[in-house]
């Protein structure tokens, strides 16, 4: 694919990042940009992207859900991205990384299925490296279809599934809990198979009650079905 010009905003790049040998957002972004055939422009740019960093001062190691100065940065950045139209949407990008494996909550996700591409999953530099990737095929290939299908799947994988206010630390661990008294357990997931098949029903019903209530409206996600099938080596990195 021939090299591609793309707009990059930056929440705040006065952080670092824990799994990134402690860099900057921007500095660990330059370095993807050559290997990716990817130009960075003010002006003229074929996609825009739009990355979500943790505040200055937060901390980089841990998730905060009841981070007000967090909720402000977040508010005011994504503030211009909600007045797009559907034609500027499908040329625009949206990264989660102020938290690695999983999105901080749902505010990075806006409630329309035509965006561009969307990450959150991996270490910052693997969430950034793998959606510009995604987002520089599916621009170049013009196939709205396949486009919606991966920015769903990714949503519901980063966010409903893995995200930390959506899972890792309420939503679906509550539920799980409520609903069958299993203890959520990313990282180690579970030996007994009756307990996964348990855990992945009610992290099905979750996710897809989820993703209906978030895009509520949308024919796109009305009669879609998400589901999560279980892996050998790690419950969570799961197929969609």
């Amino acid at each position: 694919l021939p090299t591609t010009k793309v707009r990059i905003r930056i929440a705040n790049n006065d952080t670092q990042l824990w799994y990134d040998a402690l860099r900057s957002p921007h500095e660990v972004l330059s370095a993807k940009l050559p290997t990716l055939g990817l130009q960075e422009v003010e002006h003229d740019w074929d996609f825009e992207v739009a990355i979500l960093t943790r505040r200055k001062n937060g901390s980089i190691d841990d998730y905060q859900g009841n981070d007000s100065q967090q909720a402000a940065l977040d508010q005011e950045f994504l503030k211009p991205y909600k007045n797009y139209s559907s034609e500027q949407r499908q040329k625009l990008t949206i990264i989660d990384g102020r938290r690695f494996n999983g999105a901080w909550n749902a505010d990075s996700v806006l409630p329309y299925s035509d965006l561009l591409a969307f990450g959150s999953w991996g270490t910052f530099g693997n969430a950034v490296g793998s959606t510009l990737a995604t987002a520089k095929v599916l621009f170049h290939a013009q196939n709205l279809v396949a486009q919606k299908q991966l920015y769903l799947e990714a949503v519901a994988h980063d966010v409903f599934a893995n995200g930390y206010a959506e899972a890792q630390r309420g939503g679906f661990k509550d539920k799980l809990k409520h609903d069958t008294g299993i203890t959520y357990t990313h990282g180690q997931g579970y030996g007994d198979i009756a307990k996964v098949r348990k855990v992945f029903e009610v992290l099905n019903q979750y996710v897809n009650q989820r993703m209906q209530a978030h895009f509520a409206g949308n024919s796109d996600v009305k009669d879609r079905i998400f589901r999560f099938t279980p892996q050998l080596w790690r419950t969570f990195e799961s197929e969609v």
